[in-house]
């Protein structure tokens, strides 16, 4: 090897030496690189690729695109199945909503586990019932309404609150807090390598419960699949920061709920694939297809997404199982569809649009341009009929009416007034 010093002089103006060592020349015969061996430099890096743009593991589908609006004969949700579905109660007491979902059989598996981690503990003398974990729930309800830094100052001369300190006495709840159990810690697998390991196993028994709560609920016509965060800074795995949430630290789920507001199921999301029966090449569609597999086949449903979710692939498998399916797509997911470009719709002014319909597999994909372009696709809704809405510019200063497609049908619109009027009487 050769070597060579050179002189250099630093910021502060101190001279240092540097050795630069070159390494002998390489006189062995060139490796020959076989025909093989180029066809693997061609196969991009899986890593490299992300769920929306692997094209590899497409399922074949051939799609052709036509300038067609969508004709879809659809029986309506209603009208076919008004005498198996029940409407949500309006009318029901907020107890009545929490009892549904925290059932008398969840607060006794709660008191029995703790009961059982106390005994554990050689704690002999400790004994939890239904009515404890109830009472104890109820103190974190109302303590989450009158916050305080520390939990003994409910229970302080300076800070006492009636309503918590005349129910339940501060070394009761320090016992109940110390004790508080959701699974046998005997039967949980800690090895994290392990197919079967669950981050979640210290409380999967009461998300399983919860869960069977919300799938009993009758589901409504019209649904969505979205994420959600549930508030939490403390240290966890699973923990997601997502900037653009309310809350944006805490644990993400995806979950599936209707109109009224009503959960009817959801998935804690572990970074890992769902496990569905028939799983697609993609992570989002798999945890509407996991979300799905909860929800009645050909009863004409719709589902609603946001273009994280959307893929034509994932609507047609939806379609197959009788659900109905509308969301906003990225442009990299239309599988070679001949929209307008974003310029040419905005030289055509606000409101404009374009549409392209796959005849055979009966989807279609509109192309809306308000401030930007906006692309959807549907498995049940065409372009008309066609509604003005109010929308600000800013050129004019003024507010005017843009053309929009209308995704309410009559059932949609006569719902919404009827809120609407409700609101109006409320105020």
């Amino acid at each position: 090897m050769d070597s060579e010093r050179a002189f250099r002089t630093t910021r502060s103006g101190a001279h240092t030496v540097e050795l630069y060592v070159f390494p002998d020349a390489d006189i062995s015969e060139p490796e020959t690189v076989s025909e093989d061996e180029d066809l693997l430099d061609l196969v991009p890096d899986e890593s490299a690729t992300s769920d929306d743009s692997s094209e590899d593991d497409l399922p074949e589908l051939q799609w052709k695109w036509i300038k067609r609006d969508l004709s879809v004969q659809d029986i309506s949700h209603e009208r076919r199945f008004k005498s198996e579905e029940r409407t949500v109660s309006e009318n029901g007491s907020p107890l009545m909503y929490f009892k549904k979902y925290f059932t008398d059989e969840m607060f006794q598996y709660i008191a029995d586990q703790s009961t059982t981690y106390a005994v554990k503990n050689n704690n002999l003398r400790v004994h939890f019932s239904r009515y404890d974990i109830e009472l104890f729930v109820g103190t974190l309800l109302k303590m989450g309404i009158i916050p305080m830094p520390r939990y003994r100052m409910y229970w302080s001369a300076d800070f006492r609150v009636d309503s918590i300190a005349n129910r339940l006495t501060r070394n009761r709840f320090m016992e109940t807090m110390r004790y508080l159990h959701f699974n046998d810690n005997s039967q949980t697998i800690l090895d994290r390598d392990d197919p079967n390991y669950d981050r979640l196993c210290k409380i999967r028994p009461l998300l399983e419960m919860f869960r069977k709560c919300c799938r009993e609920t009758k589901n409504e016509e019209m649904q969505c699949v979205d994420e959600q965060i549930i508030p939490y800074k403390g240290k966890h795995k699973l923990k997601q920061y997502l900037p653009c949430k309310p809350q944006k630290w805490g644990f993400k789920i995806i979950s599936r709920a209707g109109k009224s507001g009503l959960l009817y199921d959801f998935v804690f999301y572990d970074v890992k694939n769902p496990i569905v029966e028939d799983p697609l090449p993609f992570q989002p569609a798999n945890y509407v297809l996991k979300l799905c597999e909860t929800l009645q086949k050909n009863r004409n449903y719709k589902l609603f997404f946001d273009d994280y979710y959307t893929f034509l692939e994932l609507q047609l498998r939806l379609k197959e199982m009788g659900i109905l399916s509308c969301g906003t797509i990225r442009a990299n997911r239309l599988r070679g569809c001949p929209m307008l470009f974003e310029k040419d719709l905005k030289s055509k002014g606000r409101g404009a649009y374009d549409f392209r319909t796959d005849a055979k597999k009966e989807i279609i994909a509109v192309a809306w341009y308000d401030n930007r372009r906006v692309t959807a696709t549907s498995t049940y809704l065409g372009i008309k009929p066609k509604s003005t809405m109010k929308r600000w510019d800013g050129r004019q200063q003024k507010v005017i009416n843009v053309d929009v497609v209308d995704n309410n049908d009559k059932e949609q619109g006569e719902e919404g007034s009827k809120r609407e009027r409700e609101s109006r009487v409320s105020k």
